[in-house]
């Protein structure tokens, strides 16, 4: 990776300081991007999805505490109202109690699927599978994405949110998109310099 970069600054500093200058600006600008996209968060769920029938759909969710300080002992997951219906619990891990809120919309309000530990919960470096939930979609296609948050189990304080990311999604690495950046930039130098 630092090798691209290393020739494509050699490349700019053949030509004028000015250059230089600009692809050094344009380099730490990608860089912080790169970390800012490469950065994990401290919790995290993926999610396998399975058509059961027709509309009905089944989400197998596992939960990761990437780093958080404490043990996750409570998450919920959210359903927006206007996408889901009639949820069920599918299954659970042994000591953990679901709840399920039904999304409203008549309110309008999204449902959700709250999970409480009853004994220990997932510790720091470690994951848990099996939280099933079955639902009718109410949109066609294939349902994705869902918000969660982690919230500690006594005050309720969120300590972690995000979206639920599919487990063999077909996104590219953060390494990948960097390096794809980084190779155009002096693909568009030559071009902007080309007419000159």
């Amino acid at each position: 990776m630092f090798q691209v970069l290393m020739f494509s600054g050699a490349m700019f500093a053949n030509n004028s300081g000015k250059n230089y200058e600009v692809f050094m600006r344009l380099v730490t600008v990608l860089i912080l991007f790169f970390i800012g996209f490469n950065s994990s968060s401290a919790a995290s769920v993926s999610y396998e999805i399975t058509n059961i029938l027709g509309s009905r759909w089944q989400y197998n969710y596992s939960v990761y505490n990437n780093s958080l300080a404490n043990d996750i002992e409570e998450f919920l997951i959210f359903f927006d109202h206007n996408a889901y219906a009639n949820l069920t619990v599918g299954g659970t891990p042994i000591n953990w109690d679901p709840l399920v809120i039904q999304p409203d919309a008549l309110l309008p309000d999204d449902g959700y699927f709250d999970v409480l530990a009853l004994g220990s919960g997932i510790v720091p470096g470690t994951s848990l599978p099996g939280f099933l939930i079955e639902f009718d979609y109410l949109f066609s296609g294939t349902p994705g994405s869902q918000y969660f948050e982690v919230r500690d189990s006594i005050t309720f304080d969120l300590l972690e949110s995000g979206n639920t990311v599919l487990t063999n999604g077909s996104v590219p690495e953060p390494n990948s998109i960097f390096l794809l950046i980084i190779g155009f930039v002096p693909l568009f130098y030559r071009i902007s310099t080309k007419g000159k």
